[in-house]
């Protein structure tokens, strides 16, 4: 003992000394005071008011133990002072510790019912912030160009709709020149409808197919009359060619062959006018046929493809002119070639084989002839049965009604183009065009609320449709990615509640739900990446900050439970102290369960009904550990 006190020197035989003499006070009153409620005091609280937060299932609390210790030795180095200042507090070797009303009113202990409440049991995890997905936005233009404008900087906060940028492009300007061009035939096609409605309310659409029919069957009966005559013309011709024959035939057998060949040539230039007459009688009346048909397109009443058809007939007219002109023009020459050699007599006996090829050329012509003939009677027979179609269709106004419609449907697809061109230009969203260039410029936008985080657009700058130009970040809500051990993963499942708190933030907390478990777990931390989807409407929480994260593995069940300011940790296990009558309090160690919110659950130790201290309980602890250090030092 001397060599101890040696050692340690006078300060420690001082304080072994008044230790000594507090022991023996403490045994022969065996009471402790409490002291009343003071500034100090008062700190304390705040030192203690989150004791036993972390009380949860599985956990283990803070020990605040060498606080208290040197708390109480202050205590006790001060407490003789006031040993019995307010009243005596005494605190039993039981746990047992009694208060008067002075001292509960000054300590201001507050007690509360042990009661059912809702719990559940969670999983601590820590995390990492991250930007949500779902609002982060990769800005580009939807068409090629260049940009002549930026309108928004790293760091600005952008609402949805707000120009980010502008963009000179061509491909706007052909499409509002499409959306021009289509406007344009839907103004046609209206005009038209309002001419054609009326054309029909005063009868001139009824009149005109039949006009049409009229003159198709006039055309066709004179298609008849020109080929029957055609077939009389080679009928004759072949009668002729026949008489030619026998008369060549009778020439030959007496040798004389001059006169013959003249009157063959004689026949084939009357044959030649003939046809030529019969021509110039077609054309005449396929010119009129056509300067009637120009007069009622340029009233609005025929259509251009009855024009072209009256133009096409005449034009038909006149080549046939130009044959027979063309014929009796060799017709003439044959003759004066003919009078020519029978002036110088060089016919021989091959007239008789000319003559029997002409008339086998004459029959060819007269079948071609009746074929004609038939093929003009057929249409005749349809261009009837057309003109009678038409008087009655004129008589019940239905080609009318008929034309309106067709008005109707065309107006109906120029509708339906201008439409297609104005959603066109609303996909890209053009604003304007820029004259001269032929280029339009269009915006840039914002699609969602948020902070530009990126951009990688220059100004003037030639950009296609699938470059990024700008990423803006939504910060309304943020992703939370954790990592749960592969023996928790049962327990996790999405949709389930979780609590997320930042050191950052202290008193903070913010209420998500699971949103996503990965399906791959890491082989070297045996662990799976899981997403907890988090409201953050004030946009606190930000990409790259860690945070602690609590899941609800269950649904809440009812369970005894009492607020975590009740439970302190004494030693190794954790304690309450339940009220009796009179200011007594009496420790009661407890088991503890899982924490919800500011409720503790108790699975035994206590209950239901008991009431126990829940607010300042850490002054009931000091009290004990103060009467157990006295007791210690005592030994």
């Amino acid at each position: 003992m001397t060599q101890r006190i040696t050692r340690y020197g006078l300060p420690a035989v001082v304080l072994l000394v008044a230790l000594a003499a507090f022991a023996a006070g403490r045994r022969s009153a065996r009471n402790a005071v409490l002291p009343p409620v003071t500034a100090t005091a008062a700190h304390a609280e705040a030192d203690h008011a989150h004791e036993g937060e972390a009380c949860t299932e599985g956990d283990g609390c803070a020990e605040e133990g060498a606080a208290h210790a040197d708390g109480d030795a202050h205590a006790h180095a001060e407490g003789d002072a006031h040993a019995h200042a307010d009243g005596d507090a005494h605190a039993h070797a039981d746990g047992v510790v009694h208060l008067n009303a002075a001292q509960m009113q000054a300590s201001a202990i507050e007690t509360g019912v042990v009661a059912l409440a809702p719990v559940a049991a969670s999983l601590a995890l820590n995390g990492e912030v991250q930007a949500d997905g779902d609002r982060t936005a990769r800005v580009g233009s939807p068409v090629a160009g260049r940009l002549v404008a930026l309108k928004a900087r790293v760091g600005d906060r952008v609402r949805r709709g707000q120009v980010l940028a502008v963009v000179s492009s061509r491909d706007v300007a052909e499409t509002q020149a499409a959306l021009a061009r289509a406007r344009a035939e839907e103004q046609a096609a209206r005009a038209r409808l309002q001419n054609v409605r009326a054309l029909a309310a005063t009868g001139a659409l009824t009149r005109r197919p039949l006009e049409e029919a009229q003159n198709a069957h006039t055309a066709a009966l004179a298609d008849v009359k020109r080929a029957e005559a055609a077939l009389a013309r080679a009928q004759s011709a072949r009668d002729l060619a026949q008489a030619d024959l026998a008369r060549t035939r009778k020439l030959a057998a007496a040798g004389a062959f001059s006169a013959r060949p003249v009157e063959e040539a004689r026949g084939e230039v009357a044959e030649a006018q003939a046809e030529l007459e019969t021509a110039q009688a077609a054309v005449k009346a396929r010119q009129a046929a056509f300067d009637r048909s120009q007069r009622l397109f340029s009233a609005g009443v025929a259509a251009r493809r009855e024009v072209e058809s009256a133009e096409a007939e005449l034009a038909q007219a006149k080549a046939q002119e130009r044959e027979a002109r063309t014929h009796l023009t060799v017709a003439r020459q044959a003759l004066a070639r003919e009078e020519e050699v029978a002036r110088q007599n060089l016919h021989t006996t091959g007239e008789v084989q000319a003559a029997e090829a002409a008339l086998r050329q004459a029959e060819k012509e007269v079948e071609d002839r009746q074929a004609e003939v038939t093929r003009a009677r057929g249409h005749l027979q349809v261009a009837a049965a057309v003109l009678a179609r038409e008087r009655k269709v004129a008589g019940q106004s239905l080609l009318a009604r008929k034309e309106v419609q067709e008005a109707e449907a065309a107006l109906a697809r120029a509708r339906a183009d201008v439409q297609a061109a104005q959603n066109a230009l609303q996909a890209i969203r053009a604003a304007g065009s820029a004259r001269g260039a032929g280029a339009a410029s269009i915006p840039v936008t914002s699609p969602i609320n948020g902070i530009v985080t990126e951009r990688t657009a220059t100004l003037g700058q030639a950009i296609e449709a699938s470059t990024d130009l700008f990423t803006v970040v939504g910060n309304e809500s943020v992703w939370v990615w954790a990592s749960v051990y592969e023996k928790d993963l049962p327990h996790v499942r999405p949709g389930q509640p979780a609590r997320v708190s930042c050191p950052v933030h202290p008193g903070h907390e913010w209420n998500g739900q699971v949103g996503y478990v990965g399906v791959i777990s890491d082989e070297k931390t045996r662990s799976t990446r899981v997403r907890i989807d988090l409201p953050n409407p004030n946009g606190v929480l930000r990409p790259g900050m860690f945070v602690s994260v609590a899941l609800q593995l269950r649904e809440k069940r009812q369970a005894l439970a009492v607020p975590v300011t009740a439970v302190q940790q004494m030693g190794e296990e954790y304690v309450v102290f339940v009220a009796g009558h009179d200011g007594e309090f009496t420790r009661r160690p407890v088991r503890v369960g899982a924490r919800t919110g500011t409720l503790v659950e108790v699975l035994g130790g206590v209950r239901q009904g008991e009431r126990v201290a829940t607010r300042n309980a850490f002054l009931l602890k000091s009290e004990l550990m103060k009467d157990q250090l006295s007791e210690g030092c005592a030994h």
